[in-house]
Protein backbone atom coordinates (compact mmCIF):
# COMPACT_ATOMS: atom_id res chain seq x y z
CA UNK A 1 0.00 0.00 0.00
CA UNK A 2 1.41 3.59 -1.13
CA UNK A 3 0.06 6.86 -0.57
CA UNK A 4 -2.54 6.63 -3.36
CA UNK A 5 -4.02 3.47 -1.31
CA UNK A 6 -7.19 5.32 -0.65
CA UNK A 7 -7.75 5.62 -4.62
CA UNK A 8 -7.78 1.59 -4.94
CA UNK A 9 -11.41 1.65 -3.07
CA UNK A 10 -13.79 2.25 -6.10
CA UNK A 11 -17.23 2.84 -5.29
CA UNK A 12 -18.21 -0.39 -6.97
CA UNK A 13 -15.98 -1.99 -4.20
CA UNK A 14 -18.04 0.11 -1.65
CA UNK A 15 -21.20 -0.55 -2.95
CA UNK A 16 -20.38 -4.66 -3.14
CA UNK A 17 -19.07 -4.72 0.44
CA UNK A 18 -22.59 -2.52 1.72
CA UNK A 19 -25.03 -5.43 0.07
CA UNK A 20 -22.61 -8.05 1.32
CA UNK A 21 -23.56 -7.23 4.70
CA UNK A 22 -27.10 -7.99 6.58
CA UNK A 23 -29.48 -5.28 6.92
CA UNK A 24 -30.42 -1.87 5.80
CA UNK A 25 -27.22 0.47 6.43
CA UNK A 26 -28.52 4.30 5.95
CA UNK A 27 -25.11 5.79 4.72
CA UNK A 28 -23.93 6.66 1.41
CA UNK A 29 -20.76 5.35 -0.38
CA UNK A 30 -18.67 8.30 -0.15
CA UNK A 31 -19.31 8.49 3.15
CA UNK A 32 -18.10 5.05 3.73
CA UNK A 33 -14.96 5.94 2.05
CA UNK A 34 -14.52 8.97 4.20
CA UNK A 35 -14.56 7.04 7.55
CA UNK A 36 -12.72 4.43 6.13
CA UNK A 37 -10.14 6.82 5.07
CA UNK A 38 -10.29 8.76 8.57
CA UNK A 39 -10.61 5.51 10.70
CA UNK A 40 -6.97 4.72 8.61
CA UNK A 41 -5.16 7.58 9.27
CA UNK A 42 -6.39 7.47 13.44
CA UNK A 43 -4.83 4.48 13.42
CA UNK A 44 -1.76 5.11 11.24
CA UNK A 45 -1.12 8.32 14.16
CA UNK A 46 -2.61 6.24 17.21
CA UNK A 47 0.15 3.56 16.30
CA UNK A 48 2.92 6.09 15.62
CA UNK A 49 2.29 7.84 18.85
CA UNK A 50 2.60 4.90 20.78
CA UNK A 51 5.39 2.83 18.69
CA UNK A 52 8.82 2.50 20.96
CA UNK A 53 12.45 1.80 20.27
CA UNK A 54 12.18 -1.21 21.94
CA UNK A 55 9.27 -2.70 19.69
CA UNK A 56 10.76 -2.48 16.55
CA UNK A 57 15.02 -2.15 17.03
CA UNK A 58 17.39 -5.58 16.61
CA UNK A 59 18.61 -6.66 19.62
CA UNK A 60 21.52 -8.25 17.56
CA UNK A 61 23.81 -6.16 16.75
CA UNK A 62 26.87 -5.73 14.56
CA UNK A 63 29.78 -3.46 16.45
CA UNK A 64 33.46 -3.10 16.49
CA UNK A 65 35.88 -1.43 18.75
CA UNK A 66 37.87 1.71 18.20
CA UNK A 67 41.42 -0.35 17.74
CA UNK A 68 39.23 -2.28 14.93
CA UNK A 69 41.50 -2.23 11.85
CA UNK A 70 39.16 -0.38 9.05
CA UNK A 71 39.78 -3.27 6.79
CA UNK A 72 38.11 -5.62 8.90
CA UNK A 73 35.41 -3.02 9.79
CA UNK A 74 34.40 -2.67 5.74
CA UNK A 75 34.49 -6.80 5.85
CA UNK A 76 31.68 -6.59 8.27
CA UNK A 77 29.98 -4.19 6.53
CA UNK A 78 29.58 -5.99 3.71
CA UNK A 79 28.97 -9.07 4.81
CA UNK A 80 25.94 -7.70 6.95
CA UNK A 81 24.70 -5.81 4.00
CA UNK A 82 24.76 -2.96 6.47
CA UNK A 83 25.94 0.97 5.65
CA UNK A 84 27.40 1.31 9.41
CA UNK A 85 28.47 -0.31 12.68
CA UNK A 86 28.31 1.47 16.17
CA UNK A 87 31.78 1.56 17.86
CA UNK A 88 31.90 0.60 21.77
CA UNK A 89 34.86 0.43 24.08
CA UNK A 90 35.49 -2.69 26.09
CA UNK A 91 32.31 -1.94 28.54
CA UNK A 92 30.26 -1.79 25.69
CA UNK A 93 29.19 2.22 25.83
CA UNK A 94 28.74 3.70 22.33
CA UNK A 95 31.83 6.16 21.66
CA UNK A 96 31.08 6.53 17.47
CA UNK A 97 29.70 4.85 14.98
CA UNK A 98 31.26 4.05 11.16
CA UNK A 99 29.64 4.53 8.64
CA UNK A 100 29.85 4.47 4.34
CA UNK A 101 30.04 8.38 4.23
CA UNK A 102 32.91 8.32 6.83
CA UNK A 103 34.77 5.51 4.44
CA UNK A 104 34.15 8.07 1.23
CA UNK A 105 34.77 11.30 3.36
CA UNK A 106 38.64 9.77 4.44
CA UNK A 107 39.20 8.78 1.24
CA UNK A 108 38.49 12.36 -0.37
CA UNK A 109 35.47 11.14 -2.77
CA UNK A 110 35.11 14.61 -3.98
CA UNK A 111 32.03 17.10 -1.76
CA UNK A 112 29.49 14.87 -3.37
CA UNK A 113 31.14 11.87 -1.44
CA UNK A 114 29.62 9.34 -3.70
CA UNK A 115 30.50 5.72 -4.63
CA UNK A 116 30.67 6.51 -8.02
CA UNK A 117 32.98 9.11 -7.03
CA UNK A 118 34.70 6.61 -5.67
CA UNK A 119 35.31 4.52 -8.79
CA UNK A 120 36.09 7.93 -11.24
CA UNK A 121 39.10 8.50 -8.40
CA UNK A 122 40.72 4.98 -8.47
CA UNK A 123 40.10 5.07 -12.12
CA UNK A 124 41.97 8.01 -12.52
CA UNK A 125 44.20 7.96 -9.81
CA UNK A 126 47.66 5.83 -9.96
CA UNK A 127 47.78 4.95 -6.31
CA UNK A 128 45.16 3.04 -4.43
CA UNK A 129 42.68 6.02 -3.09
CA UNK A 130 42.44 3.09 0.16
CA UNK A 131 46.17 3.32 0.76
CA UNK A 132 45.84 6.38 3.51
CA UNK A 133 43.43 4.34 5.59
CA UNK A 134 44.13 0.66 4.85
CA UNK A 135 46.11 0.30 7.90
CA UNK A 136 44.34 2.49 10.60
CA UNK A 137 41.86 1.15 13.17
CA UNK A 138 38.00 2.51 13.42
CA UNK A 139 38.38 5.43 15.69
CA UNK A 140 40.46 6.94 12.97
CA UNK A 141 37.27 7.97 11.00
CA UNK A 142 34.43 7.21 13.10
CA UNK A 143 31.72 9.90 13.78
CA UNK A 144 31.48 10.97 17.64
CA UNK A 145 29.97 11.31 19.42
CA UNK A 146 26.85 9.44 17.63
CA UNK A 147 23.84 9.97 17.25
CA UNK A 148 21.55 7.42 19.42
CA UNK A 149 18.40 7.05 21.03
CA UNK A 150 17.12 5.34 24.40
CA UNK A 151 14.33 2.05 24.32
CA UNK A 152 11.61 4.64 24.56
CA UNK A 153 11.75 6.73 21.91
CA UNK A 154 8.74 7.06 20.03
CA UNK A 155 8.59 6.01 16.11
CA UNK A 156 7.95 9.70 15.05
CA UNK A 157 10.62 10.72 16.85
CA UNK A 158 12.64 8.22 15.38
CA UNK A 159 11.59 9.06 11.73
CA UNK A 160 12.45 12.96 12.59
CA UNK A 161 15.90 12.15 13.78
CA UNK A 162 16.89 9.94 10.81
CA UNK A 163 15.46 12.86 7.86
CA UNK A 164 17.14 15.83 10.38
CA UNK A 165 20.38 14.08 10.04
CA UNK A 166 20.05 12.11 6.74
CA UNK A 167 20.71 8.57 8.47
CA UNK A 168 19.21 5.44 8.12
CA UNK A 169 20.60 3.75 11.20
CA UNK A 170 20.09 4.52 14.85
CA UNK A 171 22.05 2.82 17.96
CA UNK A 172 19.44 2.12 20.85
CA UNK A 173 21.88 2.76 24.68
CA UNK A 174 20.54 2.74 27.91
CA UNK A 175 20.80 4.74 30.96
CA UNK A 176 24.47 4.29 31.03
CA UNK A 177 25.23 4.75 26.96
CA UNK A 178 25.18 0.85 26.49
CA UNK A 179 24.61 -0.51 23.14
CA UNK A 180 21.46 -2.42 23.81
CA UNK A 181 20.00 -2.50 20.06
CA UNK A 182 19.86 -0.53 16.53
CA UNK A 183 16.94 0.59 14.81
CA UNK A 184 17.44 1.03 10.85
CA UNK A 185 14.60 3.07 8.62
CA UNK A 186 13.96 -1.00 7.68
CA UNK A 187 13.45 -1.71 10.87
CA UNK A 188 10.52 1.84 11.50
CA UNK A 189 8.81 0.76 7.78
CA UNK A 190 8.34 -2.97 9.43
CA UNK A 191 7.30 -2.15 12.86
CA UNK A 192 4.87 0.83 11.57
CA UNK A 193 2.99 -1.99 9.47
CA UNK A 194 1.16 1.33 7.91
CA UNK A 195 2.23 3.40 5.76
CA UNK A 196 1.73 6.91 6.25
CA UNK A 197 -1.36 8.17 4.46
CA UNK A 198 -2.87 11.08 3.18
CA UNK A 199 -5.02 12.17 5.62
CA UNK A 200 -7.99 14.56 5.41
CA UNK A 201 -7.12 18.21 7.45
CA UNK A 202 -10.50 18.61 8.27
Amino acid sequence: MGKDHFQELTEQDIVQAMQAMEGYIDITPADFREIYQRAYCHAWERLNQSLRAHQIMSRTVVSVHPGTPLSDVARLMATHHISGVPVVDQQERLVGIVSEKDFLRRMDATEHNSFMAVVADYLTTKGCITLDIKNQPAKAIMTSPAISIDAQTLAHEIALLMTRHGISRLPVVDADNKLVGILSRTDLVRGTHLEEASCPTS
